[in-house]
Protein backbone atom coordinates (compact mmCIF):
# COMPACT_ATOMS: atom_id res chain seq x y z
CA UNK A 1 0.00 0.00 0.00
CA UNK A 2 1.40 3.39 -0.99
CA UNK A 3 1.91 5.76 1.91
CA UNK A 4 0.81 9.38 1.50
CA UNK A 5 2.19 12.28 3.51
CA UNK A 6 -0.47 14.64 4.76
CA UNK A 7 -0.06 18.30 5.54
CA UNK A 8 -2.89 19.49 7.75
CA UNK A 9 -3.59 23.22 7.71
CA UNK A 10 -5.69 24.18 10.72
CA UNK A 11 -7.31 27.59 10.83
CA UNK A 12 -8.36 28.29 14.40
CA UNK A 13 -11.01 30.99 14.62
CA UNK A 14 -10.56 31.88 18.26
CA UNK A 15 -12.94 33.79 20.47
CA UNK A 16 -10.18 35.84 22.06
CA UNK A 17 -9.38 39.12 20.34
CA UNK A 18 -5.59 38.87 20.57
CA UNK A 19 -5.40 36.73 17.46
CA UNK A 20 -6.98 39.36 15.15
CA UNK A 21 -4.82 41.97 13.42
CA UNK A 22 -6.14 45.22 11.91
CA UNK A 23 -4.36 46.89 8.99
CA UNK A 24 -5.30 50.01 7.01
CA UNK A 25 -5.36 48.96 3.35
CA UNK A 26 -6.78 52.08 1.68
CA UNK A 27 -7.15 55.73 2.59
CA UNK A 28 -5.30 57.69 5.20
CA UNK A 29 -6.58 58.28 8.72
CA UNK A 30 -8.43 61.57 9.18
CA UNK A 31 -7.57 62.74 5.63
CA UNK A 32 -10.70 62.97 3.51
CA UNK A 33 -10.67 63.32 -0.26
CA UNK A 34 -11.71 61.73 -3.54
CA UNK A 35 -8.50 60.57 -5.18
CA UNK A 36 -7.77 57.15 -6.62
CA UNK A 37 -4.49 55.32 -6.31
CA UNK A 38 -2.87 52.39 -4.60
CA UNK A 39 -3.61 51.63 -0.97
CA UNK A 40 -3.09 54.48 1.46
CA UNK A 41 -2.44 56.99 -1.34
CA UNK A 42 -6.16 56.92 -2.17
CA UNK A 43 -8.65 59.12 -0.35
CA UNK A 44 -12.26 58.57 0.78
CA UNK A 45 -14.86 60.83 2.37
CA UNK A 46 -16.79 58.97 5.06
CA UNK A 47 -16.92 55.53 3.41
CA UNK A 48 -20.06 53.91 4.74
CA UNK A 49 -21.18 50.64 3.14
CA UNK A 50 -18.85 47.87 2.04
CA UNK A 51 -19.12 44.51 0.30
CA UNK A 52 -17.00 42.08 -1.72
CA UNK A 53 -17.43 39.87 -4.76
CA UNK A 54 -16.41 36.29 -5.48
CA UNK A 55 -13.12 37.47 -6.99
CA UNK A 56 -12.05 39.27 -3.83
CA UNK A 57 -12.73 42.81 -5.04
CA UNK A 58 -14.00 45.22 -2.39
CA UNK A 59 -16.73 47.76 -3.17
CA UNK A 60 -17.35 50.83 -1.04
CA UNK A 61 -20.28 53.21 -0.82
CA UNK A 62 -18.20 56.38 -0.48
CA UNK A 63 -20.99 58.34 1.10
CA UNK A 64 -19.93 61.99 1.05
CA UNK A 65 -18.15 61.58 -2.28
CA UNK A 66 -21.48 60.39 -3.75
CA UNK A 67 -19.83 57.54 -5.60
CA UNK A 68 -19.04 53.84 -5.54
CA UNK A 69 -15.38 52.87 -5.25
CA UNK A 70 -13.61 49.60 -6.05
CA UNK A 71 -10.51 48.12 -4.41
CA UNK A 72 -8.82 45.22 -6.19
CA UNK A 73 -7.06 42.42 -4.28
CA UNK A 74 -3.78 44.14 -5.15
CA UNK A 75 -4.96 47.36 -3.47
CA UNK A 76 -5.74 49.52 -6.52
CA UNK A 77 -8.53 51.99 -5.72
CA UNK A 78 -10.73 53.32 -8.54
CA UNK A 79 -14.10 55.00 -8.95
CA UNK A 80 -16.56 52.46 -10.32
CA UNK A 81 -19.51 54.83 -10.73
CA UNK A 82 -20.50 58.36 -9.80
CA UNK A 83 -19.21 61.84 -10.57
CA UNK A 84 -18.77 63.04 -7.01
CA UNK A 85 -21.72 65.41 -7.43
CA UNK A 86 -24.99 64.49 -5.72
CA UNK A 87 -27.73 63.29 -8.05
CA UNK A 88 -29.72 60.26 -9.22
CA UNK A 89 -28.97 59.98 -12.93
CA UNK A 90 -28.58 56.57 -14.52
CA UNK A 91 -25.85 55.89 -17.05
CA UNK A 92 -22.49 54.24 -17.49
CA UNK A 93 -19.82 54.68 -14.82
CA UNK A 94 -18.90 58.33 -14.36
CA UNK A 95 -22.06 59.50 -16.12
CA UNK A 96 -24.23 58.20 -13.29
CA UNK A 97 -24.78 60.12 -10.07
CA UNK A 98 -25.62 59.10 -6.49
CA UNK A 99 -26.79 60.97 -3.41
CA UNK A 100 -25.09 59.77 -0.23
CA UNK A 101 -25.21 56.00 -0.83
CA UNK A 102 -25.12 54.13 2.47
CA UNK A 103 -24.97 50.45 1.56
CA UNK A 104 -23.89 48.03 -1.16
CA UNK A 105 -24.35 44.30 -1.85
CA UNK A 106 -23.28 41.87 -4.57
CA UNK A 107 -24.73 38.80 -6.23
CA UNK A 108 -22.69 36.03 -7.86
CA UNK A 109 -23.49 37.23 -11.38
CA UNK A 110 -21.27 40.30 -11.19
CA UNK A 111 -23.97 42.81 -10.24
CA UNK A 112 -23.67 45.40 -7.49
CA UNK A 113 -26.71 46.76 -5.67
CA UNK A 114 -26.74 50.20 -4.02
CA UNK A 115 -28.98 51.68 -1.36
CA UNK A 116 -28.87 55.22 -2.75
CA UNK A 117 -30.08 56.66 0.47
CA UNK A 118 -30.83 60.31 -0.19
CA UNK A 119 -32.01 59.61 -3.72
CA UNK A 120 -34.61 57.30 -2.13
CA UNK A 121 -33.83 54.72 -4.79
CA UNK A 122 -32.35 51.25 -5.11
CA UNK A 123 -29.77 51.18 -7.89
CA UNK A 124 -27.93 48.43 -9.76
CA UNK A 125 -24.48 48.45 -11.35
CA UNK A 126 -23.98 45.58 -13.77
CA UNK A 127 -20.73 43.95 -14.83
CA UNK A 128 -20.31 46.58 -17.59
CA UNK A 129 -20.71 49.46 -15.09
CA UNK A 130 -24.18 50.36 -16.36
CA UNK A 131 -26.09 52.06 -13.54
CA UNK A 132 -29.88 51.67 -13.52
CA UNK A 133 -32.67 52.39 -11.05
CA UNK A 134 -34.40 49.15 -10.12
CA UNK A 135 -36.88 50.54 -7.56
CA UNK A 136 -38.00 53.86 -6.16
CA UNK A 137 -39.40 57.12 -7.50
CA UNK A 138 -36.83 59.40 -5.90
CA UNK A 139 -39.36 60.65 -3.34
CA UNK A 140 -39.31 59.71 0.36
CA UNK A 141 -42.21 57.46 1.27
CA UNK A 142 -43.56 54.05 2.25
CA UNK A 143 -45.52 53.04 -0.85
CA UNK A 144 -45.38 49.38 -1.86
CA UNK A 145 -46.21 47.88 -5.25
CA UNK A 146 -44.50 47.87 -8.65
CA UNK A 147 -40.89 49.06 -8.54
CA UNK A 148 -41.63 52.18 -10.58
CA UNK A 149 -44.18 53.51 -8.07
CA UNK A 150 -42.68 52.21 -4.80
CA UNK A 151 -41.10 54.67 -2.39
CA UNK A 152 -38.38 54.22 0.20
CA UNK A 153 -37.71 55.93 3.52
CA UNK A 154 -33.97 56.45 3.93
CA UNK A 155 -32.57 53.02 3.08
CA UNK A 156 -29.53 52.24 5.23
CA UNK A 157 -28.93 48.55 4.50
CA UNK A 158 -29.21 46.19 1.56
CA UNK A 159 -28.76 42.45 1.02
CA UNK A 160 -29.34 40.28 -2.02
CA UNK A 161 -29.70 36.56 -2.64
CA UNK A 162 -26.80 34.97 -4.49
CA UNK A 163 -28.72 34.80 -7.77
CA UNK A 164 -29.99 38.38 -7.42
CA UNK A 165 -33.64 37.34 -7.51
CA UNK A 166 -34.58 38.88 -4.13
CA UNK A 167 -33.33 42.15 -2.68
CA UNK A 168 -33.87 43.09 0.96
CA UNK A 169 -33.76 46.73 2.03
CA UNK A 170 -33.70 48.28 5.49
CA UNK A 171 -35.76 51.47 5.69
CA UNK A 172 -34.07 53.18 8.61
CA UNK A 173 -36.47 56.04 9.25
CA UNK A 174 -39.68 54.08 8.77
CA UNK A 175 -38.60 51.06 10.88
CA UNK A 176 -39.34 48.34 8.32
CA UNK A 177 -37.61 45.64 6.29
CA UNK A 178 -38.63 45.72 2.63
CA UNK A 179 -38.43 43.05 -0.06
CA UNK A 180 -38.07 43.46 -3.82
CA UNK A 181 -39.00 40.35 -5.79
CA UNK A 182 -40.32 39.88 -9.33
CA UNK A 183 -40.69 43.63 -9.80
CA UNK A 184 -42.80 44.16 -6.67
CA UNK A 185 -41.83 45.96 -3.45
CA UNK A 186 -43.45 44.80 -0.21
CA UNK A 187 -42.96 45.04 3.54
CA UNK A 188 -41.43 41.83 4.90
CA UNK A 189 -41.28 42.76 8.60
CA UNK A 190 -41.97 45.69 10.84
CA UNK A 191 -44.70 48.30 11.17
CA UNK A 192 -44.34 51.52 9.22
CA UNK A 193 -43.50 54.48 11.48
CA UNK A 194 -44.01 52.39 14.64
CA UNK A 195 -40.81 52.01 16.65
CA UNK A 196 -40.57 49.12 19.09
CA UNK A 197 -38.99 45.77 19.84
CA UNK A 198 -41.84 43.30 19.41
CA UNK A 199 -41.14 39.90 17.89
CA UNK A 200 -43.57 38.01 15.67
CA UNK A 201 -44.71 37.59 12.08
CA UNK A 202 -44.80 40.39 9.52
CA UNK A 203 -46.24 43.67 10.70
CA UNK A 204 -46.74 42.45 14.28
CA UNK A 205 -42.96 42.86 14.73
CA UNK A 206 -41.44 46.25 15.40
CA UNK A 207 -37.95 47.69 14.98
CA UNK A 208 -36.32 50.91 16.12
CA UNK A 209 -34.20 52.44 13.38
CA UNK A 210 -32.85 49.18 11.93
CA UNK A 211 -29.55 49.79 10.15
CA UNK A 212 -27.56 47.00 8.45
CA UNK A 213 -28.71 43.67 7.07
CA UNK A 214 -27.09 40.42 5.96
CA UNK A 215 -28.24 36.98 4.83
CA UNK A 216 -27.01 33.97 6.80
CA UNK A 217 -26.21 30.55 5.26
CA UNK A 218 -29.77 29.36 6.02
CA UNK A 219 -31.36 32.26 4.15
CA UNK A 220 -32.44 34.13 7.27
CA UNK A 221 -31.92 37.88 7.53
CA UNK A 222 -29.73 39.22 10.31
CA UNK A 223 -30.58 42.83 11.15
CA UNK A 224 -28.68 45.35 13.24
CA UNK A 225 -31.55 46.98 15.16
CA UNK A 226 -29.65 50.13 16.03
CA UNK A 227 -31.79 51.99 18.57
CA UNK A 228 -32.88 48.75 20.24
CA UNK A 229 -29.21 47.80 20.70
CA UNK A 230 -30.02 44.28 19.53
CA UNK A 231 -29.43 41.90 16.65
CA UNK A 232 -32.66 40.55 15.17
CA UNK A 233 -33.36 37.57 12.93
CA UNK A 234 -36.03 37.60 10.24
CA UNK A 235 -36.98 34.40 8.43
CA UNK A 236 -37.61 34.47 4.66
CA UNK A 237 -41.35 34.44 5.43
CA UNK A 238 -41.05 37.49 7.70
CA UNK A 239 -41.10 36.15 11.26
CA UNK A 240 -38.88 38.26 13.54
CA UNK A 241 -37.07 37.20 16.72
CA UNK A 242 -34.37 38.73 18.89
CA UNK A 243 -31.13 36.93 18.14
CA UNK A 244 -28.73 38.73 20.49
CA UNK A 245 -28.68 41.61 22.94
CA UNK A 246 -30.56 42.66 26.05
CA UNK A 247 -31.80 45.92 24.56
CA UNK A 248 -29.79 47.86 27.14
CA UNK A 249 -26.73 49.82 26.02
CA UNK A 250 -23.48 48.11 27.01
CA UNK A 251 -20.47 46.13 25.88
CA UNK A 252 -20.92 42.93 27.87
CA UNK A 253 -19.90 39.63 26.27
CA UNK A 254 -21.61 36.33 27.02
CA UNK A 255 -24.52 34.25 25.81
CA UNK A 256 -26.44 35.86 22.98
CA UNK A 257 -29.41 37.17 24.97
CA UNK A 258 -27.25 38.23 27.93
CA UNK A 259 -24.76 40.23 25.85
CA UNK A 260 -25.18 43.94 25.26
CA UNK A 261 -24.40 46.28 22.35
CA UNK A 262 -24.05 50.02 21.84
CA UNK A 263 -25.76 51.04 18.61
CA UNK A 264 -24.89 48.13 16.27
CA UNK A 265 -24.64 49.37 12.70
CA UNK A 266 -23.72 46.57 10.35
CA UNK A 267 -22.78 42.92 10.27
CA UNK A 268 -21.09 40.28 8.17
CA UNK A 269 -21.63 36.51 8.12
CA UNK A 270 -18.76 34.18 7.29
CA UNK A 271 -18.99 30.85 5.47
CA UNK A 272 -19.36 29.00 8.79
CA UNK A 273 -22.29 31.12 9.93
CA UNK A 274 -20.39 33.20 12.48
CA UNK A 275 -21.78 36.73 12.69
CA UNK A 276 -19.50 39.76 13.03
CA UNK A 277 -21.10 42.99 14.22
CA UNK A 278 -19.79 46.52 13.80
CA UNK A 279 -20.72 47.73 17.28
CA UNK A 280 -20.82 51.46 16.58
CA UNK A 281 -20.31 53.38 19.80
CA UNK A 282 -18.36 50.57 21.43
CA UNK A 283 -15.85 51.04 18.57
CA UNK A 284 -15.43 47.27 18.33
CA UNK A 285 -16.17 44.28 16.17
CA UNK A 286 -18.21 41.70 18.07
CA UNK A 287 -18.60 38.06 17.11
CA UNK A 288 -21.51 35.68 17.63
CA UNK A 289 -20.20 32.13 17.41
CA UNK A 290 -22.31 30.00 15.08
CA UNK A 291 -21.93 26.90 17.25
CA UNK A 292 -22.14 28.19 20.81
CA UNK A 293 -24.08 31.43 20.36
CA UNK A 294 -21.52 33.17 22.57
CA UNK A 295 -20.92 36.87 21.92
CA UNK A 296 -17.30 37.99 22.23
CA UNK A 297 -15.30 41.10 21.46
CA UNK A 298 -13.38 40.12 18.33
CA UNK A 299 -11.20 43.20 17.89
CA UNK A 300 -11.07 46.77 19.20
CA UNK A 301 -11.11 48.38 22.63
CA UNK A 302 -14.57 48.96 24.12
CA UNK A 303 -15.31 52.67 24.37
CA UNK A 304 -12.00 53.76 22.85
CA UNK A 305 -12.03 55.43 19.43
CA UNK A 306 -9.00 56.02 17.24
CA UNK A 307 -7.20 55.01 14.06
CA UNK A 308 -4.54 52.65 15.36
CA UNK A 309 -3.63 49.47 13.51
CA UNK A 310 -2.62 46.45 15.56
CA UNK A 311 -3.89 43.30 17.22
CA UNK A 312 -6.81 42.81 19.57
CA UNK A 313 -7.51 45.67 21.95
CA UNK A 314 -4.60 47.65 20.50
CA UNK A 315 -6.58 48.34 17.33
CA UNK A 316 -9.03 51.25 17.34
CA UNK A 317 -11.85 52.43 15.07
CA UNK A 318 -13.76 55.69 14.67
CA UNK A 319 -17.49 55.31 14.00
CA UNK A 320 -16.90 52.47 11.55
CA UNK A 321 -20.25 51.90 9.82
CA UNK A 322 -19.68 48.98 7.44
CA UNK A 323 -18.26 45.48 7.57
CA UNK A 324 -18.05 42.59 5.08
CA UNK A 325 -16.59 39.09 4.96
CA UNK A 326 -14.46 38.45 1.88
CA UNK A 327 -14.83 34.80 0.91
CA UNK A 328 -11.78 34.98 -1.34
CA UNK A 329 -9.26 35.59 1.45
CA UNK A 330 -11.42 34.79 4.52
CA UNK A 331 -10.80 38.24 6.01
CA UNK A 332 -13.10 40.97 7.28
CA UNK A 333 -13.03 44.42 5.68
CA UNK A 334 -14.30 47.51 7.46
CA UNK A 335 -15.41 50.92 6.23
CA UNK A 336 -13.97 53.05 9.03
CA UNK A 337 -16.19 56.01 8.36
CA UNK A 338 -14.83 58.90 10.41
CA UNK A 339 -11.25 57.80 9.76
CA UNK A 340 -11.93 57.86 5.98
CA UNK A 341 -10.20 54.50 5.62
CA UNK A 342 -10.77 50.88 4.67
CA UNK A 343 -9.38 48.43 7.21
CA UNK A 344 -8.58 44.73 6.98
CA UNK A 345 -9.04 42.33 9.89
CA UNK A 346 -6.93 39.23 9.35
CA UNK A 347 -6.71 36.21 11.59
CA UNK A 348 -3.17 35.86 12.88
CA UNK A 349 -3.84 32.45 14.45
CA UNK A 350 -3.71 30.48 11.18
CA UNK A 351 -0.96 27.91 11.69
CA UNK A 352 0.37 24.82 9.96
CA UNK A 353 0.38 21.63 12.00
CA UNK A 354 2.09 18.37 11.10
CA UNK A 355 -0.06 16.04 13.13
CA UNK A 356 2.61 13.33 13.10
CA UNK A 357 5.03 15.50 15.04
CA UNK A 358 3.08 18.34 16.59
CA UNK A 359 0.47 18.42 19.30
CA UNK A 360 -1.93 21.31 19.60
CA UNK A 361 -4.99 22.21 21.62
CA UNK A 362 -8.35 23.40 20.40
CA UNK A 363 -10.84 25.16 22.62
CA UNK A 364 -14.53 24.38 22.69
CA UNK A 365 -16.30 26.47 20.10
CA UNK A 366 -13.22 26.91 17.90
CA UNK A 367 -13.61 26.28 14.17
CA UNK A 368 -11.07 24.17 12.29
CA UNK A 369 -10.51 23.94 8.54
CA UNK A 370 -8.44 21.01 7.24
CA UNK A 371 -6.70 20.91 3.88
CA UNK A 372 -5.12 17.56 2.92
CA UNK A 373 -2.57 17.11 0.15
CA UNK A 374 -2.03 15.64 -2.37
CA UNK A 375 -5.36 16.34 -4.02
CA UNK A 376 -7.26 13.90 -6.20
CA UNK A 377 -7.64 11.03 -3.74
CA UNK A 378 -11.12 9.95 -2.73
CA UNK A 379 -10.62 9.64 1.03
CA UNK A 380 -8.19 10.13 3.87
CA UNK A 381 -7.92 8.53 7.30
CA UNK A 382 -6.38 10.70 10.00
CA UNK A 383 -5.02 8.70 12.95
Amino acid sequence: MKKVALMIVALFVCSSSWSQTVTTIAGSALLSGNSNGIGTSARFNEPHGITSDKNGNIFVADRLNNCIRKITPSGVVSTLAGTGVAGSNDGVGSVATFNEPWAVATDTLGNLYVADTKSYKIRKIDASNNVTTIAGTGVFGTTNGPVNVAKFGFSSGIAVTRDGSIIYVVDHNTHVIRKIEAGIVSNLAGTVYIAGSNNGPGATATFNHPYGIEIDPSGNLIVADEWNNTVRKVTPTGTTSTFAGTGIIGGVDGTSLAASFNYPWDMAVDSLGNIFIMDGYNFTVRKINAVTGIVSTYVGNVGVSGATDGSGVNATFNNAAGITFNRADKCLYIADTKNHTIRNVSNASAIVINLSTTASSVCAGDSIHFTATPAGLTSYTIL
